[in-house]
């Protein structure tokens, strides 16, 4: 939730504001594994989501099993607001947020490392297994996400019903084994989350807020995505889809191995095949809305014109102070092992209040293909639509989603 320029007069006048940090009641105590869900009510107050973070434990099972990433360990983050769902979990959130992850976070290497189990692999995991895997517990900290808790930075439970979030966690196939047949498994412990309340005792904040209930609701809006799954087949597909968004802002598209369920460790990106996306025989990628061209013209992967969309998309390419994946640091080693194609139908600005909204399919649906041409290894496309939904909140704590 957040107030126009021209009310901060008026919010410097608020009196007795504070700011605490507070452990979520009401989680379990016992452990959580694959496919497993955790569930955590928000509390009434002003809940500052920027601050929302998942801490706990978690060790590997199994001969030779190494962790990913902590954030990869989830596979769904879902909310739901007074019995609406607000978004719905939508699928592959790990291999998402990964993408994000190699063109964005290597500047945090190091904090990374300290956190979120960054760096816990090493060259040596491919050509023979490390004498010490992932099998004591070990402390993590997740406090980046994706969709509604990345774009909502303050959110008052006391005008609307209770607000859950639902976590489910990853399948084990996100885990690496380098020895031993069993089946790999990791075991999540002391699982907690901590957020910063805030208060505000002067009655102008809620006086202002009643006033603007009574006159209409108030609007949210946050990043929602839908994720569309192909079948496994060549390199050259036509990958289907559709949505009735009010603001289709971005399309991320890449291809997994045809069974990345195997465990089996990467050599280059140190994850396991789940996270690899071999686009080496890919030759051209364009994605078609309604039967217009986007890009106009399809970008070929020898003039490096999908990295090159891909970067303006997540918006690296001009950024000289932020890092992308070390180990991605050749164009061949992108089309190997992280390819990647995003395309943005927005012009992005620093803020998202001020981001010219992408195509609408409120009056039309809208109707694409991601069309890819290629070889004949066989890849299992994968894409999300990059939505901006609206949360609307009216009085009598009414609840709706606009998409």
């Amino acid at each position: 939730m957040s107030y126009p320029k021209a009310f901060s007069y008026y919010l410097s006048r608020l009196s007795n504001f504070s700011r605490q940090k507070v452990r979520l009641s009401g989680i379990p105590s016992t452990t959580f594994g694959p496919n497993s869900q955790l569930v955590v009510e928000l509390p009434q107050g002003l809940n500052d989501l920027s601050t929302f973070s998942l801490h706990g434990r978690v060790r590997a099972t199994g001969a030779g099993v190494y962790l990913p990433p902590a954030e990869l360990l989830i596979d769904s983050v879902s909310v739901e607001i007074g019995g609406v769902s607000v978004q719905n979990g939508f699928s592959e959130y790990s291999s998402l947020f990964n993408i994000f992850r190699n063109f964005q976070f290597e500047d945090k290497k190091n904090f990374r490392k300290m956190l979120q189990l960054e760096g816990r692999q090493d060259g040596t995991l491919v050509a023979t297994a490390i004498a010490t895997p992932d099998n004591t517990a070990t402390p993590f900290c997740i406090y980046n996400w994706l969709g509604f808790l990345s774009s909502v930075k303050i959110l008052d439970t006391t005008i609307m019903g209770p607000v859950k979030i639902y976590i489910r966690f990853s399948p084990s196939s996100v885990l690496t084994r380098s020895a031993g047949t069993e089946t790999p498994s990791f075991e999540l412990s002391d699982l907690r989350v901590n957020l910063d309340i805030l208060d505000v005792s002067d009655g102008i904040y809620y006086n202002m807020i009643s006033q603007r209930l009574a006159q209409a609701p108030l609007e949210l809006p946050f990043d929602n995505y839908q994720t569309v799954v192909g079948s496994a087949g060549t390199n050259t597909q036509n990958v289907r889809w559709s949505t009735s968004t009010d603001c289709l802002e971005a399309v991320i598209g890449t291809v997994k191995p045809a069974n990345p369920n195997t465990f089996a460790p990467n050599a280059t990106t140190k994850l396991s095949a789940y996270f690899t996306r071999p686009g080496s025989d890919i030759t051209k990628s364009v994605y078609r809305v309604n039967g217009i061209n986007y890009p106009a013209n399809p970008c070929e992967t020898a003039l490096a014109e999908i990295l090159v969309d891909t970067a303006h998309t997540l918006g690296v390419s001009q950024d000289v102070l932020g890092g992308t994946e070390s180990a991605m640091d050749t164009h061949d080693k992108f089309n190997a092992h992280y390819f990647v194609h995003a395309h943005s139908f927005t012009y992005p600005d620093s803020e998202d209040s001020h981001r010219l909204c992408g195509l609408s399919g409120r009056t039309n649906q809208l109707i694409g293909d991601w069309q890819i041409d290629g070889g004949a290894t066989s890849v299992q496309p994968l894409l999300w639509l990059k939505c901006k939904s609206i949360l609307r909140i009216g009085a009598g704590r009414m609840v709706e989603v606009v998409l």
